[in-house]
């Protein structure tokens, strides 16, 4: 395929990376049963040509020193660059150097990048294990998000407006293949002017179309944390209607599991790759293009607040409990600590630091263990001494262990009493903000419920 020359060209990375998703969209919704992968080798093909029309080779002609693009092997002219780099000055042979070599280093890194993406889809299963952040396996398929989800119905003014632009995209780049004596000596300002306000357009009204559905709050994939607190309910209810057996804790762990899975994609660019993909290769494409419209930074800071209330909702939902209890089985559910062994909370605070205080200075580590015994214990007069010392350790990590151990022993969700002991007692945690009334959004109470 020959590239277009007259497509927006990306001048730093950070641009670059902002319009990817976007791109590789509009490229799949041209280029049926292709794949991100052939996307990744056109984008390579076409930055490779920018580096060449970027690339000044200077030589010695007729007594003097000469600049030629490419040393006059370039396949293709692009006029945007080529017209940016020549200055009509007599220095330097009439050509901006400095720029050239700014352009070079811009290009040699949009290609890395591209490389990078192309070597994540390729890569094993058994490195994606070696990341860090594991996400939850799905419970299920269900999710109204991104399922009829308002942002993609037909009737939106957004969706019509993008209809139009790629139908009128395709007429007036048709010719484009065939014609090599078009692509090398004529640029076409006016089409990219109107390339660039058509995504300008469509780009406000896909937003305009987000703050009217928040603000009417109807539920859409993306969609703000109050919309998506309002819905609550509503979802939960559907989620009932739809599976026998089920309570508000499979629904909990089905949304926070759909989330998780998003975010793991995001970041590790697995999203799109069938044998890879954790959140559903269909679900995300249609996600990763919200995303790039309404911006990851703002997706993220909405996804956290959900997080932290679906959290909070899952620590203090008994549901379950209820339901075993009014049933004619009989479970004994521990609700104290008062009969446990002390072998079993010893176990157990053991099983959960193991892995994560490898590093920690051996009587820090017993200090630790001693004082959560004492806390399980109900003897916590009996712990005195200055403030546990654990060096420089993932303050997420620590706590993920300490809210595990806590919950293993009582089956009961964060308490502040906990949080604030550990607070007092260990200086790792001493300047992280615990407040009460606001228990469940404040710092300390995060970095005990965020995996890592």
């Amino acid at each position: 395929m020959v590239p277009n020359i007259n497509r927006k060209i990306s001048f730093t990375l950070k641009e670059y990376k902002e319009d990817y998703n976007i791109l590789l969209q509009e490229y799949l919704s041209k280029h049926e049963d292709f794949e991100e992968k052939q996307f990744i080798e056109l984008e390579i093909d076409f930055y490779n040509l920018c580096y060449s029309n970027a690339n000044l080779i200077k030589s010695y002609y007729d007594g003097k020193y000469i600049y030629s693009v490419n040393g006059g092997h370039c396949e293709v002219l692009i006029p945007k660059i080529y017209d940016s780099l020549v200055t009509f000055k007599d220095e330097n042979d009439g050509w901006d150097i400095e720029l050239s070599l700014k352009y070079k280093a811009t290009f040699e890194k949009i290609i890395s990048f591209l490389r990078d993406k192309q070597n994540n889809l390729g890569k094993k299963i058994s490195s994606i294990k070696n990341i860090e952040v594991i996400p939850s396996e799905p419970l299920n398929k269900f999710c109204p998000n991104l399922t009829n989800d308002p942002l993609f119905f037909e009737s939106n003014d957004y969706v019509k407006i993008k209809n139009d632009f790629i139908e009128e995209y395709q007429s007036r780049t048709s010719h484009l293949s065939g014609d090599e004596d078009f692509l090398f000596f004529e640029a076409d300002e006016e089409f990219t002017h109107w390339e660039e306000n058509k995504k300008e357009e469509i780009k406000n009204e896909f937003i305009k179309l987000t703050k009217k559905l928040n603000k009417d709050n109807i539920f859409f994939f993306g969609c703000s944390f109050e919309n998506y607190k309002n819905n609550y309910i509503k979802r939960l209810n559907l989620f009932l209607e739809k599976y026998d057996d089920t309570s508000e804790t499979d629904f909990i762990l089905s949304e926070k599991s759909f989330l998780e899975n998003l975010i793991y994609d995001f970041e590790n660019g697995t999203g799109d790759v069938y044998e890879f993909s954790m959140s559903d290769v269909e679900l995300y494409k249609k996600a990763s293009y919200v995303v790039s419209m309404i911006s990851y930074e703002q997706y993220c800071y909405s996804n956290n607040k959900k997080m932290s209330f679906l959290e909070q909702k899952l620590l203090g939902n008994n549901n379950d409990a209820i339901d075993i209890l009014s049933s004619n089985i009989q479970i004994e559910i521990p609700t104290t600590t008062t009969n446990l062994s002390d072998s079993f909370i010893n176990d157990i605070i053991l099983e959960k630091l193991e892995d994560v205080l490898t590093n920690v200075n051996t009587t820090q580590y017993g200090l630790l263990v001693d004082m959560l015994i004492k806390y399980f214990e109900n003897d916590r007069i009996a712990f005195k001494v200055n403030k546990i010392n654990l060096g420089r350790i993932n303050k997420k990590k620590v706590g993920w262990a300490l809210k595990e151990i806590y919950t293993t022993i009582t089956n009961e969700g964060l308490t502040y009493d906990y949080l604030e002991f550990i607070k007092e007692n260990v200086l790792l945690f001493k300047d992280v903000e615990l407040n009460k009334d606001d228990l469940f959004y404040c710092n300390l109470y995060k970095y005990f419920t965020t995996k890592v």
